[in-house]
C-alpha cells in the first residue's frame, strides 16, 4: 500500500473510537452482518439482523446477550482496531507489504478473544462450534508461533508475544460459526466487515 493509503486506513480505522466511546452505529452493522441461526430444525442457516437491536452496554463495553454467553463487540471491535494499526507499523518498519494472511488470522483471533461467560469472565480464545476433535487441537497457525529452541535447550513453540501480543493469527478453520446455542456469530463475516469499514483493499 502507499503511503497516502496507509494514512487512509489510520484514519478509518480511528474511527472505531476507544473504549467506552465505540459508536453504536458500528456495533449494530458488525452484529447484523454476523448474526445467525445456525441449528433450525430442518438444518437451515440464516441471517439474523434483528439481534443488532439487543446490543447493551456492559462491563466490557457494547455486548450482547446469548443465552449464558455474552458476545463483546466492542472488545472485537477495538481489538482488531489495535492488530490493523500494529500490522500497519511492521509493515513501515520492515519496509514490506501487510502480510494478507496474518493480519486475516489475527482478526479472526480478535473475534473469538471476545466472548466472556455468564458472569462475564472473558475467554481466552472461544471454540463455540467446533467439533469435539477440532477443540482438542491447537488454534493458532505455526506462522505465529516462536522457533524452536536450540537443540538441548529447555523450552516449546507457542505464540509469538513480541510480534503479535495477544492476538496471534489462527488457524483458517476457526473463522467459520461461533456458536451459541441456536445463535452463532460468523467470524468470517464479521472480519470482512471490518475490513469494508478500515479500508483495507486486500485478500484474504
Amino acid at each position: 500500500m502507499t503511503p497516502k493509503a496507509l494514512s487512509m486506513v489510520r484514519e478509518k480505522v480511528a474511527a472505531f473510537g476507544e473504549a467506552g466511546n465505540v459508536p453504536i452505529a458500528l456495533a449494530q452493522d458488525l452484529i447484523k452482518a454476523s448474526a445467525f441461526w445456525v441449528d433450525h430444525p430442518q438444518g437451515i442457516i440464516h441471517p439474523e439482523p434483528g439481534w443488532s437491536d439487543r446490543i447493551e452496554r456492559g462491563p466490557h463495553g457494547w455486548e450482547v446477550k446469548f443465552g449464558a454467553n455474552y458476545f463483546l463487540v466492542e472488545q472485537a471491535i477495538l481489538l482488531c482496531k489495535r492488530t490493523i494499526l500494529d500490522e500497519l507499523d511492521h509493515a513501515q518498519k520492515s519496509s514490506q507489504p501487510i502480510d494478507k494472511k496474518v493480519l486475516y488470522g489475527r482478526l479472526v483471533t480478535c473475534v473469538r478473544k471476545s466472548v466472556a461467560d455468564y458472569s462475564h469472565q472473558p475467554s481466552d480464545y472461544y471454540k463455540g462450534g467446533a467439533s469435539p476433535e477440532l477443540k482438542r487441537q491447537k488454534w493458532y497457525t505455526a506462522d505465529s508461533e516462536t522457533p524452536l529452541p536450540p537443540k538441548g535447550k529447555v523450552g516449546f513453540a507457542g505464540p509469538d508475544k513480541m510480534r503479535y501480543g495477544s492476538t496471534p493469527p489462527s488457524n483458517d478453520v476457526w473463522k467459520g460459526f461461533m456458536k451459541f446455542g441456536v445463535h452463532a456469530i460468523q467470524v468470517e463475516g464479521f472480519v470482512e466487515r471490518i475490513w469494508q469499514f478500515a479500508g483495507l483493499q486486500i485478500e484474504k
